[in-house]
């Protein structure tokens, strides 16, 4: 099943995202949150197989404090995320940079904690951007917590490191907003 790199990095960086959206039945009830912001870093794991090579893997993508800051609405300005997404077929660059989407596309879990001290927990999907093989598309409910039962909605854009999956297996891309996380 050929999921595009896009696909992959926005999964890591929409996970993130998405969590921040759970707490309280209150913050829920007070309309969501839209942070214009959004930055961080994932963690391929196993790397992706770089360009030219038949080899595939199944990654988890893991982001560590990562934020979304410039929030409007909840009670929130500003909150740091940490999420795990897990592929659900095998993949590699080639794959990925192909853009086409996986009938089971990259899940998992987003939990973000606020700058009000509380968290909100998620479930999301990473989905491919048409034509924008290193953009993802993150979907998502809020589970728990803060804006409990809300949607995540956000697109990221991410960039490997020079020569990741051209010259060395991808293990590592850095990821950014290309529209604000809305959470409603």
């Amino acid at each position: 099943m050929r999921v595009p790199i896009k696909l992959l990095i926005a999964a890591a960086l929409v996970a993130p995202a998405g969590m921040v959206a759970t707490s309280t039945a209150t913050a829920g009830a007070a309309g969501g949150t839209t942070c214009a912001h959004t930055s961080g870093t994932a963690t391929f794991t196993p790397p992706l197989p770089k360009l030219g090579s038949s080899n595939t893997v199944i990654p988890v993508i893991t982001v560590k404090g990562a934020k979304v800051t410039n929030c409007v609405g909840g009670g929130v300005t500003s909150g740091v995320f940490k999420s795990k997404v897990t592929f659900h077929d095998p993949t590699n660059c080639e794959i990925l940079l192909n853009g086409t989407a996986s009938p089971n596309p990259p899940t998992g879990k987003i939990i973000t904690t606020w700058n009000t001290g509380q968290q909100s927990t998620g479930r999301i999907k990473l989905l491919p951007v048409t034509n924008q093989p290193t953009q993802t598309h993150i979907k998502g409910v809020v589970k728990l917590g803060l804006f409990a039962g809300l949607k995540i909605d956000q697109t990221l854009q991410f960039a490997p490191k020079t020569g990741d999956c051209a010259a060395t297996d991808l293990s590592q891309v850095t990821f950014s907003e290309v529209t604000p996380l809305k959470i409603s």
